[in-house]
């Protein structure tokens, strides 16, 4: 990949040779070094909007899109709005952060309504507004309410004597009602102290899907709305009332409650209670169809929300639960293509997986490349009788996990299998808590964590006897041991059997697992003991090489927030490295500024699978230096969680690890590129001239490629064409 030539400004030791900055008046504050956080966090969720609002996207692809907005905007409110109140952040801040989430709700309501929905209408997917529901399928839409919904329904009385638990992210419909006989006049007097008029809420049923079909003669789907229907039908649910209003909503609560630590020796109970708390929350967000009524001013006061927690939305509510519709029987034409991860040949092949791997390092490229290899190496472990200890990590894992059934199973058969099962994995630690527990009455060791620190490494370490002697084999990845997320999120992994990484993996173990001091380890670095400090000091080593060095560091990362690293990057930028970072959420490193960080470059990807491998690269002088690690550059990553770094020695897997940066760096068609004023723009082609190039299409591509090429095919080359659209 070619490298951004260097300006005269740039060369000897890069931003050092700028002229020097205009004199800056006094009393100006002097420039941010960082961005904002919370603000950075919602330019991600703005660039996931983008891609909804991308006609080049399939249809319901775009519908994914809007669905996935509303579920990071679920977590923000959940986990960041609790941690930016009980940080005293500004009042101005806070109003710029609440600006920023009704832009983006505004715009999505809007790619809904006026984009999506009308496309899909025409494509022959239609959605039944409740004003215009036609005479016969409204007596239709009323007979399957009453026999089907109607059973299912349990309206509840909002009274100011009682405080009534309202659910987090369940979506409720809000009723006004007025008596309609004395019988009616009678109950709703002696439930509301004395007269007015009686809320009451009606709860959607989780096991009732939202997008309700609807027969229509003729070709297409049509569906109406639950909520619709609940609110259409009301005089079912209060006979004796008038419905003077109705509303949908939706209930937020703080999910950020946190474990006692100190109580180490019974996480399981320490999580129980985190879960029941989180169920309790304090109100965080009222999310409505109409803010300004008496329904929400009543809605609020039980919440014990202001309006500053109000935001209404002009269509509909929790778009991610549309995902019946998205994932559809029937309508392929209106997804993304499939493309199904490529098998290595090997993997099928008559050759057994332990000589495979001892053959030479593996490097995995989910999902373009199939998560089974990761799970028929453990079903294999389970199985053979040679194999006398299983040794894993297992932060978030699958309802229906194989990885958990082969530990089980390989348990069950005497093997000794050890298991680290992070409790605290937010979200999903009532999984993780039934997991455990399973593997443990199977035989398995478990572990529950360790006290202070998340263990967030995703490390496989199975020990076997082959011919007299013990040998080690060993997957390290970037990714959860999932196998569902394994084909929505790119991820690489290791698998080798290389003595020294193998015995280090070791040593990792009996640290987490016995809680003994680590050692200093060669090849590995892991947080919070060394990763940090060898990550700063492979910066500042790559700042001290000279020009004609063409010193370089490229990296892919979730998200970049730790000033530390920051810092250092800054200062390499000055002393001339280039530095190219995919970064794909959050960034709070200012690239591309005069006299600071002129050398960096951040672009960040969206496309149809979720970013989430980190790797690292550094030139270092010609030696060509790459890791894989579990840990983002974040202050909890490096200081308060427990990674690892795996460096990639094999010189072809350093190539390949270097063709997925540059392929990141090359994208003009799902890129985004940030500038120095916090804002991202599409990374465009520099004329028409300049081939289409998409990172993914491309990774997917090479996968097929190396497939190809262990088949005696020809290998082709990195894909660099006009994506054909995908409709």
């Amino acid at each position: 990949m070619t490298e951004r030539p260097r300006s005269t400004a740039d060369t000897g030791r890069g931003d050092r040779g700028t002229a020097p900055a205009a004199r800056r008046p006094a009393n100006t504050p002097p420039p941010a070094r960082y961005l904002d956080g919370a603000l950075s966090w919602l330019a991600f969720n703005r660039r996931v909007l983008d891609r909804a609002e991308t006609t080049a996207v399939p249809l319901l692809e775009r519908l994914r899109f809007l669905g996935i907005v509303s579920a990071n905007l679920d977590e923000f409110f959940m986990v960041r709005v609790p941690a930016l109140r009980r940080a005293g952040t500004a009042s101005a801040r806070l109003a710029e952060v609440r600006r920023r989430v009704e832009q983006i709700v505004r715009a999505q309501a809007d790619c809904l309504r006026t984009r999506v929905l009308p496309l899909l209408a025409e494509a022959g997917v239609r959605l039944l507004e409740r004003d215009a529901y036609p005479l016969g399928t409204l007596e239709q839409l009323r007979d399957h309410f009453t026999n089907q919904i109607y059973p299912a329904l349990t309206p509840v009385r909002i009274t100011t004597e009682e405080s009534v638990p309202l659910p987090s992210l369940r979506l409720h419909v809000g009723f006004l009602l007025e008596p309609a006989d004395d019988q009616a006049r009678s109950a709703s007097a002696a439930a509301t102290a004395g007269g007015g008029p009686t809320v009451a809420v009606v709860p959607l049923p989780g096991a009732i899907d939202r997008l309700v079909p609807v027969p229509q003669e003729g070709a297409g789907i049509t569906f109406a709305l639950l909520e619709d229907l609940i609110a259409a039908n009301a005089d079912l649910l209060f006979p004796g009332f008038t419905i003077l209003d109705s509303i949908l909503f939706r209930v937020t609560r703080s999910g950020d409650a946190e474990v006692d630590e100190l109580r180490d020796d019974d996480f399981v109970e320490a999580m129980e209670e985190v879960i029941s708390a989180r169920r309790g929350g304090v109100a965080i967000r009222l999310e409505t169809s109409d803010a300004d009524c008496e329904l929400c001013r009543v809605l609020a006061a039980e919440l014990s929300v202001g309006p500053v927690d109000i935001y209404q939305c002009a269509g509909s509510l929790d778009l991610a639960g549309w995902s019946s519709l998205v994932d559809m029987p029937g309508l392929h034409r209106l997804r993304f293509e499939p493309w199904e991860p490529v098998r290595p040949t090997w993997l099928d092949g008559a050759e057994p997986i332990w000589s495979v791997i001892r053959t030479r390092d593996r490097l995995l490229h989910h999902p373009y490349e199939t998560f089974d290899t990761v799970v028929h190496l453990l079903d294999q472990a389970a199985d053979d009788p040679a194999v006398l200890a299983i040794k894993m990590t297992l932060y978030r894992v699958s309802r229906e996990s194989p990885i958990v059934a082969a530990l089980g199973r390989a348990a069950e058969a005497g093997k000794q299998v050890t298991v680290l099962v992070e409790v605290k994995a937010r979200f999903d630690e009532e999984r993780n808590l039934e997991r455990a527990a399973l593997l443990e009455r199977q035989g398995a060791i478990v572990v529950h964590g360790i006290a202070w620190h998340k263990v967030h490494a995703k490390a496989l370490l199975i020990v076997r006897r082959e011919s007299g002697r013990i040998r080690r084999y060993v997957h390290l990845g970037t990714g959860n041991y999932r196998d569902d997320t394994a084909r929505l999120y790119t991820d690489v992994g290791l698998l080798t059997a290389d003595d020294e990484l193998a015995m280090e993996a070791g040593v990792f173990f009996n640290a987490i697992t016995g809680y003994s001091t680590v050692p200093n380890l060669r090849r590995l670095a892991m947080a919070p003991t060394s990763l940090k400090q060898r990550l700063l000091a492979m910066i500042e080593r790559e700042a001290a090489r000279p020009p004609n060095e063409r010193p370089l560091i490229m990296a892919k990362l979730n998200q970049l927030t730790d000033r530390d690293v920051i810092d250092a990057l800054y200062a390499a930028s000055r002393a001339g490295v280039t530095i190219r970072l995919n970064v794909r959420g959050e960034c709070l490193l200012i690239p591309d500024r005069r006299g600071m960080s002129r050398n960096i470059t951040v672009v960040s990807i969206i496309d149809r699978y979720l970013e989430h491998a980190r790797l690292l690269y550094l030139r270092a002088g010609g030696a060509d230096e790459c890791y894989l690690s579990s840990a983002d550059w974040m202050p909890r990553n490096l200081s308060r969680r427990v990674e690892l770094m795996v460096p990639i020695d094999d010189p072809r897997l350093k190539r390949r690890a270097l063709e997925i940066l540059e392929s990141a760096f090359a994208d003009n068609t799902n890129a985004y590129r940030l500038r120095s004023d916090g804002t991202y723009v599409r990374v465009r082609r520099s004329s028409a001239d300049d081939p289409f190039h998409r990172s993914q299409q491309a990774m997917y591509a090479a996968a097929e490629r190396r497939a190809r090429t262990e088949l005696g095919e020809p290998a082709g080359r990195l894909i660099a064409r006009r994506p054909r659209p995908e409709r």
